[in-house]
């Protein structure tokens, strides 16, 4: 066959995009040039992809134009000569040379690699499933420039992760400076940095790489529910249990509460109806948010908060907080809060949500359990608190989020009484937005206190 060149996945991609996702925006994921592939692809086509995983594809060294005859001369003589891939006699051997490549492979994953990396020759013996014509030199130069062109143009949030002993940072990237370049172009950018594991972290940590997976590229949302499909289709190729769920906004006393809905039916007609009022309300909110902030000086607000979003229906205060970021009006999201989008400020703007009854009564109705999400995240009072979840406990609410990543150590031990005092389940949950927004990594949750029953049992 012929040589590829790198447009040509782009296409590939582009193809199957058109086939299997032709109505929604699509989320990707990529390990090494598939990472590279997919963040080209969604900076060239932004308005086709909700989200992006890159697993190693952190972009390649920038070529030196002096470089092109050498090139193109090994090109040719590549040509000349005809590509091919090394064989094996045995699938054993096939898996010795990958535990060799890769010494933190054991057995038993080395084995299960080759014999779905490999195939039979009609010879005899193995080779890699691979066309031979990806080993020949690229004969076009790798101009950096223009793929971080590309990087800047994504819209969608990106979720960049690395193996803490790559060779390839140290092989594609001269410094510290030039790896933060990279990740600056992307204009929602989560960074996670996997321990024990190297280019083929996917490989070496592949609970961790899939839990990472699964908390980015769906699962729970506010006050929607049509990520789910494809992250159950996601989870089962991952091979990964997919807990069903949805976080409703609800108004008590004035303040906005967040009830978790845990392994739901997202189908069922009656959750459906309230969700869908729920973001017709939130997108008039939106709308308004954007005026008082158009009063207030900032102008073009609703439409670069929809730049942030996965789904521009869907705007939160998080989003308008990442555009007024960006704009330079606050250094981060925390201050954008404080000085624009709390009440009294110039950006707040009251809104009614769900009733407490109301979210609990669609939870129940898809057949879920329901929790409280992050209480010490509300500006309650004591007494407050304990009519929230007096009334919660009345509609047979099941459980509390106890550890949060927006908790404090002493939150997290006030709201481990309540599971106590109310008899309710326990929940944790990292609570991730952003690296630079969150305080506790994906996954990185203190564990739950011994004596308090955990929601999951609920779930097995």
């Amino acid at each position: 066959g012929r040589p590829y060149w790198f447009p040509d996945y782009l296409a590939d991609l582009d193809a199957l995009l058109a086939r299997y996702s032709s109505d929604e925006p699509a989320r990707l994921v990529g390990a090494s040039m598939g990472g590279n592939v997919a963040c080209l692809y969604a900076g060239t086509r932004p308005q086709r992809v909700a989200r992006v995983v890159t697993l190693e594809g952190l972009g390649l060294a920038p070529t030196d134009p002096a470089e092109a005859p050498q090139r193109l001369r090994s090109w040719l003589e590549q040509l000349a000569e005809g590509a091919g891939v090394r064989h094996y006699p045995d699938f054993d051997t096939l898996a010795a040379r990958l535990r060799r490549d890769n010494p933190r492979l054991d057995a038993a994953r080395a084995d299960f690699l080759a014999r779905h990396l490999g195939r039979h020759r009609d010879g005899g013996g193995v080779e890699l499933c691979a066309d031979p014509c990806h080993k020949l030199v690229n004969p076009i130069l790798y101009r950096l420039e223009e793929v971080k062109a590309c990087w800047r143009n994504v819209a969608a949030p990106v979720l960049w992760v690395t193996g803490r002993d790559s060779p390839l940072v140290r092989r594609f990237i001269a410094h510290d400076d030039d790896y933060r370049s990279r990740l600056d172009c992307f204009r929602d950018v989560r960074e996670i940095v996997v321990e024990e594991a190297g280019h083929n972290l996917h490989y070496e940590q592949p609970e961790r790489v899939a839990r990472l997976l699964e908390d980015f590229i769906a699962a729970t949302d506010h006050d929607d529910v049509s990520g789910l499909a494809e992250a159950q289709a996601a989870a089962q190729e991952l091979g990964v249990r997919l807990v069903r769920g949805v976080e409703i906004s609800v108004t008590w006393q004035d303040s906005t509460v967040h009830v978790v809905g845990l392994d739901i039916d997202p189908d069922e007609p009656v959750l459906q109806a309230g969700l869908a009022s729920i973001r017709a309300g939130r997108a008039g909110r939106a709308q308004r948010m954007a005026q008082a902030l158009a009063g207030a000086g900032i102008r073009g607000a609703l439409e670069g908060a929809q730049r942030f979003a996965a789904n521009p229906d869907l705007l939160s205060r998080t989003h308008f907080a990442r555009f007024l970021v960006e704009q330079g009006i606050a250094r981060d999201v925390r201050s954008v809060f404080d000085h624009y989008l709390k009440r009294g400020k110039p950006g707040y703007v009251a809104h009614r949500w769900a009733t407490l009854e109301q979210a609990l009564d669609w939870i129940h109705g898809a057949g879920g359990i329901a929790v409280v999400a992050h209480p010490g995240r509300y500006r309650l009072g004591s007494a407050a608190l304990d009519e929230l979840f007096s009334r919660f406990c009345d509609l047979r609410g099941e459980a509390v989020e106890v550890m949060s990543g927006s908790h404090t150590v002493q939150q997290s031990r006030a709201f481990a009484r309540v599971a106590r005092r109310f008899g309710l389940l326990a929940s944790r949950a990292s609570d991730f937005h952003a690296p630079q927004e969150s305080p506790v990594d994906l996954g990185r949750t203190l564990p739950l206190p011994d004596d308090l029953p955990p929601v999951w049992q609920r779930l097995m």
